[in-house]
């Protein structure tokens, strides 16, 4: 209660002062409102996560807010601290955490090896941001109902992202980054698709955890609208990361006779709905018609594998890939690597692939841990939830072949629920358990 009152005294006193300083307008109530917004992520950092996430996804901050994410960002993790603080100082433990740990130990002494040493700490601020995300969602998701608001805010984040871009696809085509590509709020379609891609695995496994029909139908319609806006980013990796990511659902399905046939469905419906545009763009990935772009991004690949071959212990230095770029690969253009995991190796050398690697096969390993246990334990939730958290890795993965995202939010915001649903799910089960074995069923 006392939080509640200090939050209604706060707000009165800060508009009596706006009305008695009328001149400050609509900055006055801007910050007025950022006050009291401050005031309760202070008092529930959850609150703030969630801010954090949707700005992430949505790029709002970047585009529209003027950088507010990081405001908000920095009184969530005040809260949090504070917050730990109080209670019990304690983070919580996981084999992805020691891996982060190392990965970051390898990235910042990366550092020593940078020719441009403004850029390597460019990207290295990058990387501490989504490390300080993931921190954040792995001490806060704590239970399976605030698990199930965070993928509310995903799936609505990548919704408004989508619908954005279908506006700009069917009315205004010159908002897009290129000519009839669309970008929604973000800088680079291919990074839209990816995100959709990642988002879209989410949509469906809410789809089917859900109980309420309402719910079930309204997330039916938003992953329609997902999965028909990832086509028309015209981005030939979101294709084969959202086909990759059919695939594996048809497998995971129990009635495969039933999978199938939806299959078909959704690529008949497909080839009648997507424009013509969309089909072209796909068909430059058939050996006879490779162009310019998939020629540059091989010329990528070979010369980021013998950046790699060059400095194979400590590569040369985070951030800087780009700068190396045109001397190894032959372009006219400093590009990055157009390869998540090529970008690493070169970057960071042997033992940053490893750990980074390793990361991403030990999030896998876990989300195949909760679903095995949900499996045997029949519970619908946790088995859809990792299932989902399982699909959106491998589309993320297969889509990061053609791009450089190892630092994109959108996958360490996978591996951190991945951490958070695997302690929920096991630490429920030994409070099960427990309760039996005293008698207090």
């Amino acid at each position: 209660m006392w939080k509640v009152a200090l939050i209604q005294g706060v707000g009165i006193l800060a508009f009596l002062y706006l009305f008695f300083h009328k001149e400050l307008g609509i900055l006055g109530i801007l910050l007025f409102c950022s006050v009291l917004a401050g005031l309760l992520i202070l008092f529930e950092p959850k609150l703030g996560l969630l801010l954090c996430i949707a700005f992430n996804i949505t790029s709002a901050s970047a585009f529209f807010l003027g950088g507010l994410y990081l405001g908000v960002a920095a009184v969530t993790i005040a809260a949090w601290i504070l917050q730990r603080l109080a209670t019990e100082p304690v983070v919580l433990r996981s084999p992805q955490n020691q891996l982060i740990y190392a990965f970051t130990a390898v990235a910042t002494f990366s550092l020593v090896f940078c020719t441009d040493l403004g850029r390597g700490f460019e990207s290295m601020t990058v990387y501490l941001k989504v490390v300080a995300l993931y921190i954040l969602i792995v001490n806060i998701v704590d239970s399976a109902r605030f698990l199930k608001v965070v993928l509310w805010v995903i799936i609505l984040s990548g919704l408004s992202i989508s619908l954005l871009g279908m506006y700009q696809f069917l009315s205004s085509p010159h908002f897009a980054v290129w000519m009839n590509r669309i970008a929604s709020t973000r800088q680079d379609p291919n990074n839209l698709a990816l995100t959709l891609v990642s988002v879209f695995p989410l949509a469906i496994a809410l789809l089917r955890a859900e109980r309420g029909k309402k719910r079930k139908i309204f997330l039916f319609f938003v992953s329609v609208i997902i999965f028909f806006t990832i086509p028309l980013t015209l981005s030939r990796g979101g294709f084969l990361a959202l086909s990759a990511i059919l695939f594996v659902f048809m497998m995971k399905a129990r009635k495969k006779k039933i999978a199938v046939l939806l299959l078909v469905s959704i690529i008949g419906c497909s080839i009648l709905l997507l424009p013509g545009e969309v089909w072209e763009r796909i068909g430059t990935l058939s050996a006879k018609s490779i162009d310019r772009s998939i020629q540059m991004r091989m010329m990528l690949f070979k010369g980021g594998l013998n950046m790699f071959l060059d400095h194979p212990l400590f590569g040369v230095g985070i951030g800087n890939f780009i700068i190396h770029s045109v001397h190894y690969s032959g372009v006219f253009i400093p590009s990055f690597a157009h390869n998540m995991f090529i970008h690493v190796a070169a970057e960071m050398g042997i033992l940053g692939i490893l750990f980074f690697s390793s990361l991403l096969w030990m999030t896998w390993r876990y989300q195949r841990r909760v679903q095995q246990a949900a499996f045997h334990e029949n519970d619908s939730f946790f088995l859809q939830i990792s299932q989902g958290l399982e699909i959106s890795l491998i589309g993320f993965c297969v889509g990061s072949l053609f791009l450089s995202q190892h630092f994109n939010k959108m996958l360490w915001i996978i591996i951190a629920l991945t951490v958070s649903i695997n302690h929920i799910y096991f630490q429920r089960q030994q409070s099960v358990m427990h309760s039996k074995e005293t008698g207090f069923d």
